[in-house]
């Protein structure tokens, strides 16, 4: 048996073969195991990329934190107004309840407040009738016989007469006095066009302040003021703002009014602004206070401005009460302060005494309005 028949022999390479090999195996070393193979990258093009790239994460890294610094200030402030309105929900409670419970222990008699319109146009006589019709009828003319010489034509009688009404009615005019904090453009000249013709009137102004100072030398302002004069004074926004001083603001001003007993005193209780619920909701609760502490005053009448006002009476840019909307309110003070004089002519009252309805002899729509109605409460 021969070993070498199962074995194959190969042959030879030639000398070709071996160069063109050994060409191949240098070209594959010089890729695998070389960096010259690589592409030329420029080192001056790689460092602006960078210094792009890093300019663009400082940029986004300094939006970044003023955003995060925004979100942390609007949470805070949203923080603020929920502890705001959560201290404004618990007064308004207490004091809903000390409402109903002064509501039971209110006396039959109450108060004529000025909100109730008058009954009838026809039943405002102007001041100047009234004096007119006190003259003629109260001082009947007595019989005289004239001497030819000094008698005169029944003409010249009735002129005379007629010049000392009409100075009477002149000098006689009642006073007026309205006290303001917010000097609103065009309000001197609607004020003037309202009560000049029946009232001998001032207006002080002291813009921004609060309502102590306004009133604090009130004694002489109102110190030649009768029992058919009139002060209007009208709260501002600046007592509302102060939240926390509301109470002893109206303590100041109650001590303020109740040494004023000889003349009437109108309280205007402050006027809404459009888009804004936070202070209006402040402006309502000031005036539930104030309606508490002068409920037993006898010379303080309460007037809500707000009764009567619509939406077009309010300026579309400030949200504050315009031109219209200050005319419609002097208007239904004035009306109300004539059907006052006029129950007063017809039912004379003492210094002391203020006007009264009954409410078992009075019609409806001039019955006293109950606190919780006033204040229009759901």
């Amino acid at each position: 048996m021969n070993f070498f028949e199962n074995i194959t022999f190969r042959k030879k390479p030639k000398d070709s073969t071996k160069t063109s090999l050994n060409g191949t195996n240098a070209n594959s070393t010089s890729i695998d195991g070389s960096t010259d193979s690589l592409p030329d990258i420029s080192a001056d093009d790689n460092t602006l990329l960078l210094q792009q790239l890093k300019l663009q994460i400082e940029d986004l890294t300094t939006k970044l934190d003023a955003a995060h610094e925004e979100i942390n200030y609007l949470s805070l402030q949203n923080n603020e107004l929920k502890r705001s309105l959560r201290e404004v929900t618990s007064k308004g409670d207490i004091l809903q309840k000390q409402t109903a419970k002064s509501k039971n222990k209110i006396t039959p008699n109450k108060k004529l407040r000025l909100t109730t319109p008058p009954s009838s146009s026809q039943d405002i006589t102007p001041i100047k009738q009234q004096n007119d019709q006190a003259r003629t009828t109260s001082t009947p003319l007595k019989q005289i016989t004239l001497s030819p010489s000094s008698a005169q034509s029944p003409q010249q009688l009735t002129s005379n007469d007629q010049d000392v009404k009409s100075k009477t009615s002149q000098n006689n005019k009642n006073k007026l006095c309205i006290l303001n904090t917010e000097n609103k453009k065009g309000s001197l000249s609607i004020i003037e066009d309202t009560f000049s013709k029946h009232f001998d009137f001032c207006h002080h102004i002291m813009h921004n302040c609060s309502t102590k100072i306004l009133v604090q030398d009130i004694d002489q302002k109102l110190e030649n003021f009768t029992i058919r004069d009139y002060c209007i004074i009208f709260i501002g926004q600046t007592d509302v703002k102060e939240e926390n001083k509301h109470l002893s603001i109206i303590n100041e001003l109650k001590d303020s009014l109740c040494r004023i007993k000889h003349t009437n005193i109108i309280l205007c209780l402050p006027t809404y602004v459009t888009g804004a619920p936070i202070y209006n909701y402040k402006a309502e609760l000031f005036g539930k206070l104030l309606c508490l502490a002068f409920q037993n005053n006898d010379s303080v009448y309460l007037f809500d401005t707000n009764y009567y006002l619509t939406l077009e009476m309010f300026s579309v840019t400030t949200g504050k009460i315009n031109k219209l909307g200050l005319k419609n309110v002097y208007n239904w003070i004035l009306d109300n302060i004539l059907v006052d004089l006029k129950m007063l002519s017809d039912n004379p009252r003492e210094i002391n005494k203020t006007l009264q309805c009954n409410l078992d002899n009075t019609p409806e729509q001039n019955k006293c309005e109950d606190p919780q109605d006033f204040f229009r409460l759901q």
